[in-house]
C-alpha cells in the first residue's frame, strides 16, 4: 500500500470542516450522512417496544436519516416492553416481518443497517472452540438465508427509497474469537490461523453471492424498484494492520469484493491514547487510507475510491477527563470522515448498554440504571436530556 498521508498533510485538509480551526461543517451535509445505533440501552421512557421506542426516538427527536438496529440476540439486546417469543430462532425474513421491525422499518429514514452477526444457518451449526463462524458451516444455506432477506426487502419496500445495508459485527474480534484478543505478537497467533482466513473468506463471499443473486433476479423482474440492499464487511482492528498483525483488512478484504466496508472505528480515535481532535482526525483519515488500500468494492465514493462508512464511533462520556473533553475528539472525527466522502456516520449510541457494575452487563435489567452507573456511550442521557454528543450534533444540525 502506498505510505499514509502525513499528519500536517491531514490537519490541513480536514481544517475546513473544523469550526475550532475556523472551518465549518455543513448541516446539510452531516444530517446527509449521521445516523446512530439503537441496541441494549440499560434505560427506556416509554411503554413503545424497546426496539421501535429507539428508532422512533431517533427519527422524531433527533431528526436522524440513518438508523442501525441489531438483528440478533434480540430477546437480550431490546428486552423492555417486549414479547419477541423466540424471534432468535427465526429465519432472517421471518425476523423482518416482525410486528416491531415493521414498526421501526416504516419509519422515513434513508438508510437502515442491519447487524447479522449469523444467519439461523451459522447460528446453530456447531461452532468448535476459538471459532465464532464454523470452518465446516454450510455456506450455502448463509448464501441462501442473506437470498431470501435481500429478496424480501427488495419486494416489501420496492416502492420506497430506501437502502438496507446487512453487515457483520466486528470482524477482527469475531475472526480472533473474543474482544481484546492480541494477535499482534506473532508468537500467540492460534495455530489454525490459516483455517480461520479461509473461513471468513467463504462467509463473506457467500453472504455477497446471496445479496447479488436476490438483486440480480429482483431487477429483471421488478425494474424500477426504490429500495436497495447491500452487504457490508465491518473491521474494527485497522491499525493492527501496520503492526503486521493478521487482519481482515490485510488477510480477507483483498479477496472478497463486497459492496462497502463498516469500518468500528474506535482504533481510530485513539481516544485513551490522545483524547485531542488532531488525534481523531489523524487516526481516521489515515485509517480509511488502510482500508481503502485493501478493499474491494462495488460502491465507490466521488473520486472512485472504495466506500467506506464509519459503523461504529462514539465517545464515553463518563470515562473522559477534563483534559480530554468529548466535543474536540467528535470535530476530529467527524471532519475526517466528511473530509474523506465516507457513506454513513453511525454514532455508538442512543441509550448508553454499557454498565460500570458487571451485574447488569448481561443480567436482564430490573430498573432503569442511572448516568452514574453507565459509561456515558448515549446522545441521551438516563434524564432524557441530550448528553454533550448529542448536543454538539443537535448545534451544528440546527445551525
Amino acid at each position: 500500500m502506498h505510505p499514509l498521508s502525513r499528519p500536517a498533510d491531514i490537519l490541513a485538509a480536514v481544517a475546513p470542516f473544523r469550526p475550532s480551526q475556523g472551518g465549518r461543517i455543513n448541516p446539510a451535509l452531516l444530517a446527509s450522512r449521521l445516523g446512530a445505533t439503537h441496541c441494549a440501552g440499560r434505560y427506556a421512557f416509554s411503554s413503545e417496544p424497546y426496539v421501535v421506542e429507539g428508532a422512533q426516538t431517533i427519527h422524531q427527536r433527533l431528526g436522524y436519516r440513518h438508523l442501525k438496529l441489531w438483528f440478533y440476540e434480540l430477546e437480550h439486546v431490546y428486552s423492555q416492553n417486549s414479547a419477541w417469543r423466540s424471534a432468535d430462532h427465526a429465519t432472517l425474513v421471518e425476523r423482518a416481518s416482525h410486528p416491531y421491525f415493521q414498526a421501526a422499518f416504516a419509519l422515513p429514514f434513508d438508510t437502515i443497517a442491519l447487524e447479522v452477526k449469523f444467519s439461523p444457518a451459522g447460528d446453530r451449526h456447531p461452532r468448535p472452540a476459538g471459532h465464532m463462524v464454523a470452518p465446516d458451516m454450510d455456506f450455502a444455506a448463509e448464501e441462501e438465508e442473506l437470498y431470501q432477506l435481500t429478496k424480501y426487502l427488495l419486494q416489501t419496500y420496492r416502492d420506497r427509497t430506501v437502502t438496507f445495508i446487512l453487515q457483520n459485527w466486528e470482524g477482527d474480534w469475531m475472526i480472533r474469537e473474543y474482544p481484546g484478543a492480541p494477535w499482534t505478537d506473532p508468537a500467540k497467533l492460534p495455530a489454525d490461523l490459516e483455517v480461520r482466513v479461509e473461513t471468513y473468506v467463504k462467509w463473506f463471499a457467500a453472504r455477497q453471492r446471496g445479496v447479488n443473486r436476490a438483486r440480480a433476479e429482483f431487477a429483471t423482474r421488478s425494474p424500477g424498484s426504490k429500495c436497495r440492499v447491500l452487504h457490508a464487511i465491518e473491521v474494527n482492528r485497522v491499525f493492527d494492520t501496520l503492526l503486521g498483525a493478521p487482519t481482515l483488512c490485510n488477510r480477507v478484504m483483498p479477496r472478497v469484493e463486497v459492496d462497502l466496508i463498516s469500518w468500528s472505528a474506535y482504533d481510530g480515535m485513539q481516544i485513551d491514547a490522545h483524547g485531542t481532535g488532531d488525534a481523531a482526525a489523524i487516526g481516521i483519515w489515515q485509517g480509511i487510507e488502510i482500508i481503502r488500500a485493501h478493499a474491494r468494492t462495488y460502491e465507490r465514493d466521488s473520486k472512485g475510491r472504495p466506500q467506506v462508512m464509519l459503523g461504529e464511533f462514539g465517545v464515553a462520556e463518563n470515562k473522559l477527563t477534563p483534559d480530554k473533553p468529548a466535543e474536540p475528539i467528535l470535530e476530529g472525527t467527524v471532519a475526517a470522515a466528511l473530509a474523506q466522502d465516507v457513506a454513513l456516520l453511525h454514532y455508538w449510541e442512543l441509550f448508553c448498554n454499557e454498565s460500570n457494575d458487571p451485574k447488569y452487563r448481561d443480567a436482564p435489567l430490573d430498573r432503569n440504571l442511572r448516568a452514574d452507573e453507565l459509561g456515558g456511550y448515549w446522545l441521551i442521557k438516563p434524564d432524557n436530556t441530550l448528553g454533550r454528543a448529542g448536543a454538539w450534533f443537535d448545534a451544528i444540525l440546527r445551525s
